[in-house]
């Protein structure tokens, strides 16, 4: 994509000027007179307007007519004259320290430079990284922090670090920037009485741009302090829009507050074709999201918050079901296959659509003679009978099978024990495998749990157990909840696919019309 916008700008750029030529070359009258009139040239990749007499001014200098009509009156002018010296003190401040900021960045580039190359050309020992966090640190189109802010200055190039879809914002900012610019180099020449002469417009390339012309001799005439206001009132004016823009970003949720509201979700605003959430099954343009599994997303930072804080890829975080439900749908320990990290167990139940997977548990230790003790019951809904919901039931002579196979394993794996466990009692780790609906699994409350001697596993409620996606190769289960959508989306994969190749935002618009929906190519 970026390859095919270099070629036609440069396609057009040359059509463009090979017309030029060819028009002055045919001495065609109409088209030098345009010319002429309007102060048009061109060059190679770039265009230029420049405004020094038009017919229905009465003076060639009429910028300087326009600016003096703001200086007519003398309260003004020692406004203007006030204006002008901050702003040149401002931005002599900037001379100074922008060069300085600038080398520290360099410096601070190299020295990481070096460090990098000493850290590799020293012996390690050998650590087994993740390569989940290999993918989140390089995912594409975003960079770490320490990479922007070590950055220094970047060039914006359209299409290769700056979306597409941003270029009429881009192009329209820095049109307005060099008129600021431009109109406060005209201003503070015509307050220290030189004479503006003109004015021009020029687009190079792509990039849009301004520029004034003062008489030179009588710009050399100033003081040093009138020169400073001259030079320095361009950058002034950029510096305060910049101010100007950071206030308006902070007052959008006020200004479109009666289109849009906060706190209430993120809306999808872009996917990438390279995510697993891409498609008709996955998020889409639009897509408001409440909750992340059990975290509460109203905001970009409830957002962020839930992927790369709460949600992790600790294998022990899962969910609370029936021990009763999840017993009937337990794979045999022959017919449990491992292959590259992952762990299949539907196999042996027939079960071959995408809805189910395969979560481990920690079976329930030997039966106590105690007595369990009451425990609350847990606030979400009974856990569903996958024997009934899920066609079990029309395999007879299988179910009958799978309960026989399950009375005859051993003791420990028939009901809950008391739930006040002791160490003594405790047998190494073995998990058992079933195979659950995902989509009525990640309904349920979510637990944690390592081993029989964890606390998280001592508090289990009576009669459940907590089962965790068997997933071993990093990725991780995530449930998407929507609003007005009756399904949640599911999504098994990297953590680092939502968090870099999804857009949000967080406005969720109150009407139809008012979709925020972001073409971004990711």
């Amino acid at each position: 994509m970026f390859f095919t916008i270099i070629i036609f700008i440069i396609l057009f750029w040359s059509t463009i000027y090979f017309l030029d030529l060819y028009f002055r070359h045919s001495k065609s009258s109409r088209y030098i007179k345009l010319l002429r009139h309007y102060g048009l040239s061109f060059a190679p990749f770039q265009f230029r307007l420049y405004f020094t007499q038009l017919e229905h001014y009465s003076s060639p200098y009429f910028v300087q007519e326009f600016v003096e009509k703001i200086l007519s009156s003398p309260k003004r002018t020692k406004l203007i004259a006030l204006w002008f010296t901050i702003g040149a003190f401002i931005s002599l401040i900037f001379y100074v320290t922008t060069p300085i900021y600038l080398l520290h960045l360099l410096l601070s580039e190299f020295s990481s430079t070096f460090l990098s190359e000493k850290q590799n050309s020293t012996p390690k020992s050998e650590t087994i990284q993740p390569s989940y966090s290999l993918r989140l640190l390089h995912a594409p189109i975003f960079l770490p922090l320490h990479e922007h802010i070590n950055a220094g200055i970047t060039p914006v190039l359209p299409g290769l670090n700056l979306p597409l879809s941003h270029m009429p914002i881009f192009v329209a900012v820095l049109i307005i920037a060099s008129i600021l610019h431009e109109a406060g180099h005209a201003i503070a020449a015509a307050s220290s009485n030189v004479r503006v002469t003109g004015l021009g417009f020029f687009v190079f390339a792509i990039y849009p741009g301004a520029f004034t012309e003062v008489e030179p001799t009588e710009l050399d005439r100033c003081s040093c302090a009138q020169k400073l206001r001259i030079y320095g009132a361009g950058v002034w004016h950029n510096i305060i829009l910049a101010f100007f823009g950071f206030f308006l970003l902070l007052l959008i949720p006020v200004i479109f507050k009666p289109f849009y509201s906060n706190n209430a979700g993120v809306v999808v605003t872009g996917i990438s074709p390279r995510s697993g959430l891409y498609g008709q099954t996955g998020l889409q343009l639009g897509h408001q999201i409440l909750r992340v599994n059990q975290c509460k997303v109203r905001n970009s930072d409830d957002w962020f918050a839930c992927l790369s804080g709460k949600i992790s890829t600790n294998h022990s975080i899962g969910f609370l079901a029936q021990y009763r439900a999840v017993s009937r749908m337990t794979a045999s320990e022959d017919k449990v296959a491992r292959s590259e990290g992952e762990v299949q167990c539907c196999s042996e139940f027939n079960v071959t659509n995408t809805t189910h997977i395969c979560f481990r548990y920690l079976s329930p230790i030997k039966k106590s003679t105690t007595q369990p003790p009451t425990v609350q019951k847990p606030i979400f809904p009974e856990f569903p009978d996958f024997e009934a919901e899920f066609g079990v039931q029309k395999r007879q002579k299988r179910a009958t099978d799978l309960k026989t196979r399950l009375l005859s394993l051993n003791e420990a794996t028939t009901r809950q024990p008391n739930i006040n466990l002791k160490d003594d009692s405790l047998s190494s780790i073995d998990y058992s495998h079933a195979c659950l609906p995902a989509m009525q699994v990640t309904e349920h409350a979510q637990c944690q749990i390592s081993s029989r001697s964890s606390k998280p596993f001592s508090i289990l409620p009576y009669g459940y157990v907590c089962v965790v996606p068997a997933l071993y190769n990093d990725t991780i289960l995530l449930r998407f909840q929507v609003k007005d959508q009756r399904k949640p989306v599911l999504f098994i994969g990297y953590l680092s696919e939502p968090l870099y190749l999804v857009g949000i935002s967080d406005l969720t618009p109150r009407f139809a019309f008012c979709a925020l929906v972001d073409s971004t190519n990711f």
